[in-house]
Formats: structure tokens, sequence, C-alpha cells
């Protein structure tokens, strides 16, 4: 079995016949020797995945930011589970060649521990909120998830129930914010502590924030190559504490006959509401056009039709009337993007075709 350890001082010398662990390779060895610009991609979730270029400068920014925000040292035992085409992934491989890490990489899956010795342990990890779910459910690895020290997540949101079960875990556990363009995240969040802000991130590293006249965050500094990268997140910013937190972003409103609808405030408040009653069901808000209304309000979820009986009483009672989705529609599975999250678009498409 191949050993997929890597590290600064004999990355070069290692052989791999697996085809992901020869790219990790060379990914380090292009670092190693220099390269300046790397191209990257998007990760789909807003949109068809684009390529971008990020500069050997900017992914230094980050790694000594990330670095000094989670006090991660030479040394550091790290797992890179997440695909290195996108950078979630690339930043693992970027931060233990720059700072002496030793790295095991493996193939994204559900649950990475399942491939993994049982005795294997680490400082650091970085996952999506699935994987993290998976490992949790699985009682073979739920009882290993202290030996993936501190855990980084990212690449897509926090759903309540996800929050409450990560609340509890022993170690440190972290939820970033950030895109390509901020080259990995640029502010991060405690998951498991009490606060009254659930959703406020402070700011790592030296970058410039703040809102423009739609509210929405915008970021400068050497990670985003000294250019003020705009986003569609909508934001009340606190430059006192060099925080944010965050409402959702503008192009998830539904304007429905002239009532503006925060998609993500909905969701959340849903997700509470299925908790109570201990419905289980992935859901996510939508649009479609309406020929009186401009745009009418649709839920979509991943279950049987039959799961509508369930789930439509909950929300009469407490959705008001106003906001409530005009249609339900159900799939057996959503798609997703390369990146593993949720192609919400393509997945209502697909319905419509049907």
């Amino acid at each position: 079995m191949e050993r997929p350890i890597l590290h600064r001082n004999t990355v070069h010398q290692q052989h791999f016949d697996d085809p992901y662990l020869q790219k990790a390779q060379n990914i380090c060895i292009a670092w190693l020797n220099g390269q300046d610009v790397f191209t990257l991609h998007t990760s789909g979730s807003t949109g068809h995945p684009k390529p971008i270029q990020v500069t050997n400068k900017q992914l230094k920014a980050s790694v000594y930011a990330t670095a000094k925000a989670l006090s991660l040292k030479e040394g550091t035992r790290a797992l890179a589970c997440l695909n290195i085409d996108f950078i979630a992934g690339f930043m693992m491989l970027i931060r233990a060649m720059e700072l002496g890490w030793y790295v095991t990489v493996v193939s994204p899956s559900r649950n990475p521990l399942s491939t993994l010795p049982e005795d294997q342990e680490f400082d650091f990890t970085a996952l999506v909120p699935m994987q993290l779910s998976e490992i949790l459910a699985d009682p073979i690895t739920h009882p290993r998830v202290k030996k993936l020290g501190k855990i980084l997540l990212g690449g897509v949101g926090l759903t309540p129930p996800q929050v409450k079960e990560f609340r509890h875990l022993e170690q440190d556990v972290y939820h970033g914010y950030g895109m390509t363009e901020t080259v990995s995240h640029v502010a991060l969040r405690r998951v498991n502590q009490n606060s009254d802000l659930p959703n406020k991130y402070n700011i790592t590293g030296e970058v410039s924030f703040g809102t423009d006249e739609r509210g929405c965050l915008f970021f400068e500094g050497e990670v985003t190559g000294n250019r003020r990268i705009q986003t569609n997140d909508r934001a009340s910013v606190d430059h006192d504490s060099r925080g944010f937190i965050l409402h959702g972003r503008i192009d998830n409103v539904v304007n429905s006959g002239g009532l503006k609808i925060q998609l993500e405030e909905l969701e959340n408040l849903l997700y509470h509401k299925f908790m109570e009653q201990n419905i289980h069901c992935q859901f996510y808000f939508w649009r479609r056009p309406d020929p009186l209304l401009g745009e009418a309000l649709v839920l979509v979820v991943e279950g049987k039709p039959q799961l509508k009986n369930t789930i439509l009483p909950v929300i009469e009672k407490e959705i008001e009337r106003r906001k409530r989705p005009k249609e339900i529609y159900f799939t057996e599975s959503f798609l997703k993007t390369g990146s593993d999250k949720i192609d919400k678009g393509r997945t209502f498409e697909q319905l419509n075709k049907d």
C-alpha cells in the first residue's frame, strides 16, 4: 500500500502509481520549485466553474494568516481529504510545503477516516460539513473524530442540525468564510463554543473589508492580489472587532409580488422547526417565474413525495402565509457541483424537465 504522506524534504524522492497522489505530488513540487502563478477553478456553486489565476505572494499571505489564526506550527500532521482541484484541498498542500507539515493525502470521499489506519492521528484536518457528519454517523469512525485534531470546515454553510451536532466536539472546530478569489478562507468563526452571534466571523490576516451600497461584503489585501473582491453576501460589519455577521446572499432574495424573502433566513427557521419535530430531510428554497408575482417561492426537498404530509403542517404553522412556498418539489437526490455543493439551479432545472 502506498504511503501518501508528503513532506517538503522528501516529496521529490517519492513515487506514486495512483494518479491522484501523482497530481498532489506535482503541485507540491511546483510550489517548492518556486512556481509563481497557479490556475484554479471556482466551485461552480453560484454559476459555471471558471479558471482563476493566483500568485505565489497571495498563497503565502493566506498560508501565514491561517497558521497564525489557528496556531499551526512546523511539523503539524495534517489530513488532506478535499479535492485538490479546488482551493480548499489545494491550500492544504501549499500550507504543508510552505510550513513543513507532514500531510497525508487521500482521495475525496464521504468518510475519509474509513480508508485510514485506526491508529493514525492528526493535528489539523480540513473537511466539508458533510464529511464530518458522515464520520460522526459511522459507529466505527465516530470514536476516532478526536484524532483529526483541529478541524476547519468550509466549502458550504452549516445547517442548524450540523451546528448542533458539531458543537459538542472536544477539539477546536472552525468554519471558514472565503472563496477562490480570496485564496481559501478570509475569515473564521468558532463552531463549538457558546455565542449569541453564531454567524459572526472574524477576519484573518491583513485584509481590509466593508460593505457596498447594497450591504454586500468586499475584501482587499495581499490574499486578493490587492484587488477589491466584491461579493453578493449581505452582512453587518463591525470594524472594531474586525468581524461581520452574515445574513445571506443578495441573489438569494426572492422578490415575490414586492415581498423580498431572504432564502437563508427562511431555511434556518424551517431547519429549527423540523428539528423540534424530529423531521430529518435536506431541502432548500428556490424561485420560479410567476406571471402574477414576478417570482414565486418554491421548496425543493430531497425525499419521496409522501414526505409532504409530514412537512406541510409544520410549514403552515410556522411560516407566515406570504412567505410560504407556492409549490413543493421532491427529488431522490440533489445534483452536486465538483466541490460537492448542492447545485440548486441545475437541480431545479432538472426537476422541471422530468
